[in-house]
């Protein structure tokens, strides 16, 4: 069964930069930090050759962030930052009461906002930042949320241009319902959060246990053709994994869904992994803990916290 949403993967060229930018803006730490040993076995499943890999987890209330940095990844210097209405894993959202807390910090920490913080008209505040790399993080005011709250990760995100099939398989893998589903724009202020002219597009989510999964169509403008699938060693927004404690059996779930399999299962670090592509071809990683793996969901201080919070909205 699918326990959750245990991280986001990002790669970045300065691992010290990107932990620091968690830290500052969201009080996030890392949990773990470790060169990829040569002989991992998970290097032929991610492709990795000799290249040199460190590895940091950085852990939230509810959810982590895995950060990579791969010696032969390319500068982020001469790399165009993607628009928002790119295909694939695009953002996460890190939410607070103070929406404004949230992006004094991103400046602070050498980050940038596409727009102030605006409200779409529910009464929150949203903003699309960069870090110092140009990957977006969404932040996210709720002012019914307590002020004494801990920032926390609300969402994982993924821009589609199939928005219907997407559901479907995610539904299916996750064994949930969609808690929501609804058209934004077009308008003034959706085109200002995101520094797009004239867009619409359709939303959809699916709760875990301690995060909601977000996916995006847009209808206008449509989202720029994808030249090749993002790998593991890339810059930027790499793959999602969800935990589960039978791994076998929810990765046979997942290819009878519409994933293609990429590897066969590794044994690492006290866990089992396999990584897949879903439909659009984007990473998903299944993680199985073994005894002795401590950085599990249930592990984190707070995985009710946006349940928790959603209950608090009038």
């Amino acid at each position: 069964m699918i326990a959750g949403l245990h991280h986001i993967g990002l790669g970045v060229a300065d691992l010290d930069n990107a932990i620091g930018f968690f830290e500052n803006v969201a009080g996030f730490s890392a949990v773990s930090q470790h060169a990829l040993d040569a002989d991992s076995p998970l290097r032929d499943a991610l492709g990795a050759g000799s290249v040199a890999i460190e590895v940091a987890l950085i852990a939230g209330p509810n959810g982590y962030i895995q950060c990579a940095a791969v010696a032969s990844a390319d500068s982020p210097k001469g790399r165009a930052a993607p628009p928002i209405n790119t295909s694939g894993i695009r953002h996460f959202c890190i939410q607070h009461q103070d929406c404004d807390m949230l992006a004094d910090g991103v400046r602070n920490a050498n980050g940038s906002l596409v727009a102030d913080p605006l409200d779409l008209g529910t009464g929150n505040q949203y903003a699309y930042a960069r870090d110092g790399e140009g990957n977006i993080i969404e932040i996210e005011g709720l002012p019914y949320a307590p002020a004494e709250q801990s920032t926390w990760i609300g969402h994982i995100a993924i821009v589609t241009p199939k928005l219907d099939r997407m559901i479907d398989f995610y539904r299916t893998l996750l064994g949930t319902d969609l808690q929501g589903r609804s058209m934004v724009g077009p308008g003034p202020r959706s085109d200002k959060m995101g520094g797009l002219s004239d867009a619409q597009l359709e939303g959809a989510w699916l709760p875990t246990d301690n995060m909601l999964l977000e996916f995006w169509q847009f209808h206008a403008p449509l989202s720029p053709p994808k030249h090749r699938h993002t790998t593991m060693l890339d810059l930027g927004y790499t793959h999602i994994c969800l935990e589960t404690d039978d791994l076998d059996h929810d990765f046979e779930q997942m290819i009878e869904a519409g994933a293609t399999a990429i590897c066969e299962p590794v044994e690492t670090c006290n866990a089992r992994v396999q990584f897949a592509r879903d439909p659009d071809g984007n990473i998903i990683a299944l993680l199985e803990p073994q005894q002795g793996f401590s950085q599990t969901i249930r592990a984190l201080d707070d995985i009710g916290i946006c349940s928790r919070t959603d209950a608090l909205r009038q």
